[in-house]
């Protein structure tokens, strides 16, 4: 792996240039989309490509988190972080990683608590496959992993609760609007 100082400030991905920073010596790039934003008729789709941009977009502030609650874990603290739905900001990293200095055959996939519980579902998932060569899953949330008659007693108890009776994609939709 390059050094800090052969790793260049700016890089060219497959959508557009990015700026990114050192920190402490380590070159980072930070809240790089890797999809459209999850709003409209992108919400319930899966991921869709970046639209390519021109110029140069700084990559050098974390991007938002995901909406949540607040956390029962933290004492129900008020967590200052912004949060949106416009949180895809990770990882389309095979194809891009070689311009940040990185090999696209030693990606590794990380995740603590339920998002390690969310690296053990891909180590599982065939549709993983080759998207990377190692996992750490750490402090695994185990309970949260059901078998299929439950996950699906629990989505219906779900929709249920949000009065969608018709189920699907456009149930949701439909209740996402109200």
């Amino acid at each position: 792996m390059p050094g800090v100082a052969e790793v260049p400030a700016v890089v060219q991905t497959a959508a557009g240039d990015l700026r990114g920073t050192v920190d402490n010596g380590v070159a980072v790039w930070r809240g790089v989309p890797y999809a459209q934003l999850p709003v409209g008729e992108r919400r319930f789709a899966a991921p869709a490509p970046l639209s390519p941009w021109t110029g140069v977009r700084d990559a050098v502030e974390h991007g938002p988190l995901p909406l949540q609650t607040r956390s029962m874990v933290a004492n129900d603290r008020r967590d200052p972080t912004v949060r949106d739905e416009a949180c895809l900001t990770i990882t389309w990293v095979r194809e891009n990683i070689a311009a940040f200095g990185g090999d696209a055959d030693r990606v590794t996939v990380f995740g603590e608590s339920a998002g390690a519980t969310s690296v053990l579902a891909l180590l599982a998932s065939p549709a993983a496959e080759g998207l990377f060569a190692q996992a750490i899953a750490q402090s695994r949330a185990l309970p949260l992993i059901a078998d299929r008659e439950t996950r699906a007693e629990q989505g219906q108890r779900f929709l249920s609760l949000l009065g969608v009776t018709d189920g699907g994609v456009e149930g949701l939709e439909r209740a996402a609007a109200a």
